[in-house]
């Protein structure tokens, strides 16, 4: 009971935060991740474009696109798998000092899949297209004591929903993320200085 109390009490406290630091001027950021995961005992990466506003250095919402190719040559299914969608997210980051914080973000988007096979004479490419969804909660440590970016390295669970007669395997899966992270400001600043100098 004292436990649950005081589970309580801590999202109560996170809440309170969150509100006032959405109240505050944002600050633009740019992220670039490659998320690898393992499907069919083949290595498959993603790779996502996310830009972002951020409220108090608490809290990260924005969107971004994400992008697969993958040769599948030898599966006798297909010889090239793509994906494409169109991601949204948001995320509370926990800053234990000025160079280590930790992020929590939700990512949630939906696209289109495509297999592309060969015919055996390899002059004629057959496409096949179908939809594609997501759902990935994920937990990413961050490191911010570069100047102009940050590094991160996490890891998190992507919940796929895809056509099976484009793919008949769940590319649902844990994925290791890497992340790089432009500062925005301290590079504007940087030019600013530049052109005043």
């Amino acid at each position: 009971m004292f436990l649950i109390c005081l589970v309580s009490i801590s999202i109560k406290a996170q809440i309170d935060s969150i509100r006032p630091s959405l109240k505050t001027k944002p600050i633009i950021g740019f992220k670039m991740e490659t998320k690898n995961f393992i499907s069919e005992n083949k290595l498959f990466r993603l790779q996502e474009l996310k830009p972002y506003f951020e409220y108090n250095n608490l809290i990260r919402f924005g969107l971004g696109y994400c992008w697969l190719n993958k040769d599948l040559s030898g599966s006798n299914k297909s010889d090239l798998l793509k994906l494409n969608a169109l991601t949204f997210f948001g995320a509370y980051l926990i800053n234990f000092n000025n160079n280590w914080s930790a992020e929590i973000p939700i990512d949630f988007g939906f696209g289109r899949i495509k297999s592309i096979t060969n015919s055996s004479s390899n002059s004629i490419a057959l496409e096949n297209k179908g939809n594609y969804s997501f759902y990935e909660p994920s937990f990413i440590l961050e490191y911010k004591g570069f100047k102009y970016f940050n590094i991160g390295l996490g890891t998190g669970f992507r919940l796929s929903i895809n056509d099976n007669s484009i793919y008949q395997n769940n590319l649902t899966s844990q994925t290791l993320i890497f992340r790089f992270n432009l500062k925005f400001v301290e590079i504007y600043n940087y030019f600013l200085q530049l052109r005043d100098s």
